[in-house]
């Protein structure tokens, strides 16, 4: 078993867990209802709204298990106050941070697990809205989103509580409670509206039951025939904005053959909007009686992840570029004198670099020498020995001579015994050496000038 690490910022996070004083309060209803309809919807036993305090996890509300509190390092909770996302394990039993907790190996055997962080406008997580099963299981991407909505409410309950007390030591507090309750009110008001899903439910025959706004806007289709409710005037209306209303049309006859299937796909739009339709069975006391489908608007979101993956590329070669120019940097300490100073180990890809570097830049400012100082170089071998053999002839092909500073006494030998040649190359200890020596050096005519 693994518990979890503590968040970075533990202390302020505990400070403010206890500025809601929420700890140790008796149970509200409006808690017990919201983690009752997360377990409706997410179709678990148990859902808890729990808080992670120093040593403990505590259960404001407990839907479907008697105790109030578990020991902290025990809490699946306590890893995902370290997520923004929903936290989930969908196998406790195949998972080595779970496999032999306590709370799985023994009551209340917690199987399957999913939380949704609860994080304070302050961006501190106090603790989540979960959901837990006896079996292992996935949620869809529905019942994750309305699992994250949720907490949401949770959050914004425990937010009006504390508004609610500060206001009481100001005098105000009756006045108010009712306003933050309004707030509240209003706020699952809004979620609700807010939610950017288009739903349409039809029964078993494929007629329309029931839609909601959202729908209608991404489906464009008039009011007065969706209110007709007529299912082949509403499909008449729909497939002629799709690219592929045939694609479409078979997938709709298809789950109708399958009443219990649950199915995801996206649809292309011919205005270029891209609509992701998800579809699960509407089961009454087990038994298909219709359809629910579901559609989201996801063109943004996939221009989004266009646009950050052509950013993305452009950010990884201007750091290619930029790594390269560091790796080989070309500069200049005269009108005519060019240093490289080499640093680190030289592969094939960097002897190419440094050869290419050297070729432009002597090219390009005329240089009448070319220092390549190799001390910051930890392994002379084979390969760097012949990027410098490389290297000296492409400068002297230009007309240039080439010195070659950072000649160590290992180094100098290492070069003896690989039997390099070193003709053309004039070479110096150090840097400040072939600094003073490049200075009276002449334009290359083919002799050679070496200093060991």
């Amino acid at each position: 078993m693994r518990a979890a690490p503590l968040p970075v910022n533990e202390a302020a996070r505990l400070a403010a867990l206890e500025a809601y004083q929420i700890l140790d309060t008796p149970t509200e209803e409006l808690f017990d209802q919201l983690t009752a309809l997360a377990a409706q919807i997410c179709g678990t036993p148990i859902a808890l709204v729990s808080l992670i305090d120093a040593k403990r996890q505590w259960f404001k509300s407990h839907h479907g298990l008697a105790v109030t509190e578990t020991a902290r390092d025990l809490a699946f909770c306590a890893h995902a106050l370290h997520d923004d996302a929903l936290f989930i394990v969908p196998d406790s039993h195949v998972d080595q941070r779970f496999s032999d907790n306590p709370l799985v190996t023994d009551d209340p055997h917690v199987r399957f697990y999913a939380g949704a962080p609860l994080r304070t406008p302050a961006g501190y997580a106090l603790g989540t809205l979960c959901v837990i099963d006896h079996v292992p299981r996935e949620l869809t991407v529905e019942q994750q989103n309305a699992l994250y909505a949720l907490s949401q409410l949770v959050i914004a309950q425990l937010e009006s509580r504390r508004v609610l007390h500060e206001l009481a030591q100001a005098s105000a507090a009756q006045a108010l409670a009712t306003a933050a309750h309004a707030q509240t009110a209003a706020i699952l008001e809004a979620t609700l509206q807010a939610i950017d899903d288009g739903i349409l439910v039809v029964d078993s025959t494929g007629q329309i039951r029931s839609f909601n706004p959202r729908f209608a806007e991404i489906w464009r289709v008039p009011e007065g025939v969706l209110s007709s409710t007529d299912t082949d005037v509403v499909r008449a209306s729909v497939i002629k904005q799709l690219s592929d209303p045939e694609q479409f049309l078979a997938k709709v006859q298809a789950l109708y053959a399958e009443p219990y299937a649950v199915d995801a796909d996206t649809l292309h739009f011919r205005d270029g909007r891209v609509i992701e339709r998800y579809t699960q069975p509407l089961l009454i006391n087990g038994e298909p009686a219709g359809r629910i489908w579901g559609f989201r608007d996801v063109t943004a979101r996939i221009q989004a992840e266009r646009e950050r993956s052509d950013a993305q590329a452009d950010l990884l070669a201007a750091q290619a570029a930029t790594l390269a120019e560091l790796s080989t940097p070309l500069i200049p300490i005269s009108a005519d004198i060019l240093v490289m100073p080499l640093i680190g180990s030289i592969d094939t890809r960097r002897a190419q670099t440094i050869v290419s570097t050297i070729l432009d830049g002597t090219s390009q400012a005329r240089a009448r020498v070319v220092i390549i100082d190799i001390t910051g170089v930890p392994v002379v071998d084979t390969q760097v020995a012949a990027t410098l053999v490389r290297a000296a002839q492409a400068v002297r092909l230009l007309g240039a001579r080439t010195v070659l500073s950072g000649i160590r006494p290992e180094v100098a030998q290492t070069l003896v015994t690989l039997g390099v040649n070193l003709e053309g190359l004039t070479t110096e200890g150090s840097l400040q050496r072939a600094i003073e020596q490049a200075m009276i050096l002449p334009q290359a005519t083919g002799g050679v000038r070496r200093r060991v």
